[in-house]
């Protein structure tokens, strides 16, 4: 899944410790340290020691991220909720119809309705049923731990992702008496890992502020951040972005001062193979051109909702820059671009700062 590929976000001036109360305010510190969906899920909340006394944050919001998980699976079936992603894909292709309908749980449907929405506004840049074509990459990648390939293993993924082909509309949706389903057509293989820990991660926010938490830090992963207000006399958050050319500065490359908001990294650099000519190949693959795009190292945005972020970020990372130049300005989300040279841009600046 994507995020075990992803860039990852330095939280600056965060420090986990353990749970801890503050007898005036009546609030408890309460950590949370799980790993689920193939990465490590950590953070804190504070919550009420009276209003909250009987929530169990950690427990309630690992269950999160397990049945989002399970419901995303690409290797195993899914006892619990119905078809999930793993089972749907195998009838797909084992299926002589031209397209298959399937009843959901009512959060895969709304996963699906997100992925469809952002497919949308971005004119097709963010795609989630080309599983093949990622697929392809991803095995090159994983086939060669020595980072370097050669142009023949190259060229015969070119010609594997060239003859598939990327079906038009391949998912709709349909709700009726109460029940959810999706209608897959032949040719397609479902892939969330551009958009599931968002959406798990907006999931555990919405869990928190249904309960009236204000005051907490969670980190989906490396790349996907929800943050309420920062406990204390200042209430923004300090969060740094690291340096693709330069992993092990600590105070990253740039950083923003934000609260009530989520901040999503999309970069190449960690997981990636090249070729002799210094050709870069990676996960995060375009939908318009079958190839992984290599405009910038990395890319960060800041929005309210994390799943849709985490897909934004995916589709916005495969625009060349006049093509998001154009789209961040029609849809003026604050954003920021590492080039491969290591120069830097922001877009609708607001909270982003530049080091140096």
């Amino acid at each position: 899944m994507k995020k075990g590929f992803m860039i990852t976000i330095l939280i600056g001036l965060i420090s986990l410790f353990s749970a801890c109360t503050i007898p005036n305010l009546g609030l408890s510190r309460k950590n949370i340290s799980f790993e689920t969906m193939d990465t490590y899920i950590s953070g804190y909340a504070y919550l009420d020691n009276e209003k909250h006394a009987n929530l169990d944050i950690e427990k309630d919001i690992k269950a999160i991220y397990d049945k989002i998980d399970s419901l995303t699976d690409n290797f195993e079936d899914d006892k619990v909720y119905l078809n999930n992603v793993f089972q749907m894909n195998k009838a797909l292709k084992e299926t002589d119809e031209d397209e298959l309908t399937f009843e959901i749980d009512p959060l895969l449907y709304e996963l699906m309705a997100l992925a469809l929405e952002v497919e949308e506004i971005t004119n097709g840049y963010f795609n989630f049923y080309m599983g093949d074509v990622v697929d392809a990459w991803k095995d090159l990648i994983q086939s060669s731990p020595k980072e370097e390939v050669s142009f023949e293993d190259v060229n015969q993924v070119k010609d594997k992702v060239n003859a598939i082909e990327i079906v038009e509309k391949g998912v709709s949706l349909n709700e009726t008496d109460g029940k959810f389903y999706v209608t897959l057509k032949k040719g397609s293989k479902l892939d969330f890992g551009a958009i599931a820990k968002g959406f798990a991660t907006q999931k555990a926010k919405e869990y928190l502020e249904d309960h009236e938490v204000t005051i907490y830090n969670i980190s989906g992963g490396t790349s996907s951040i929800v943050l309420g207000v920062k406990f204390g006399s200042i209430e923004e958050f300090m969060i740094g972005m690291r340096d693709p050319l330069d992993p092990f500065d600590t105070y990253g490359y740039a950083y923003a001062t934000i609260k009530n908001t989520s901040i999503t990294t999309s970069g190449s650099y960690e997981q990636y193979v090249v070729d002799s000519d210094n050709n870069w190949y990676h996960h995060i693959v375009s939908p318009k051109t079958k190839m992984p795009a290599n405009y910038y190292l990395s890319l960060t945005i800041i929005g309210e909702d994390a799943g849709f972020m985490d897909a934004l970020s995916t589709a916005l990372f495969c625009m060349d820059e006049k093509t998001l130049e154009a789209f961040l300005t029609e849809h003026p989300y604050e954003a920021v671009i590492y080039r491969f040279d290591g120069t830097k841009r922001v877009f609708n600046q607001n909270t982003i700062t530049l080091r140096g």
